[in-house]
């Protein structure tokens, strides 16, 4: 009686072994080479300021008085703030001619606004600017007096 002998059996067992030994050192380069990418100390992510409105005062039929204090920065200086105001609701410093520039940094301001028109609903929101965008406190509406 004949046996078969194999003769490819052990050369595959090798390969498989290296195959295999391949496959863990690869792997173990491919988590060493992601832990370094893991950062311990976050840096800081700017946000947008925090702040608030505050109510108009003084109002008479062509100007009023309000403000807002910036409560937090954002992580980054404020570097303009100040009112805008509008006949509509939630204005923005997209109109120059109806924004007030007060300073900037954190902390309570006050705003002049001058040029209503009597006896007119207007619109007012207090807003802060920093290197990450400008955010706006509350929408507040009062009216002038009339003439």
């Amino acid at each position: 009686m004949k046996t078969l002998v194999r003769t490819d059996a052990p050369k595959f067992r090798i390969k498989k072994r290296i195959l295999f030994i391949s496959s863990i050192i690869f792997t173990v380069t491919i988590l060493f080479m992601a832990s370094g990418c893991i950062e311990e100390d976050y840096p800081v992510r700017l946000v947008f300021p925090v702040l608030t409105t505050a109510s108009a005062t003084n109002i008479t039929a062509t100007s009023a008085v309000s403000g807002g204090n910036v409560t937090s920065e954002g992580g980054n200086a404020v570097t303009a703030r100040g009112v805008c105001w509008s006949r509509s609701a939630n204005p923005s410093v997209a109109f120059p001619d109806s924004t007030t520039v007060d300073g900037n940094g954190p902390g309570q301001f006050t705003s002049n606004i001058d040029g209503l028109v009597p006896d007119k609903t207007y619109h007012i929101r207090a807003y802060a600017t920093n290197p990450e965008g400008t955010a706006y406190g509350q929408d507040i509406s009062f009216t002038t007096a009339a003439e």
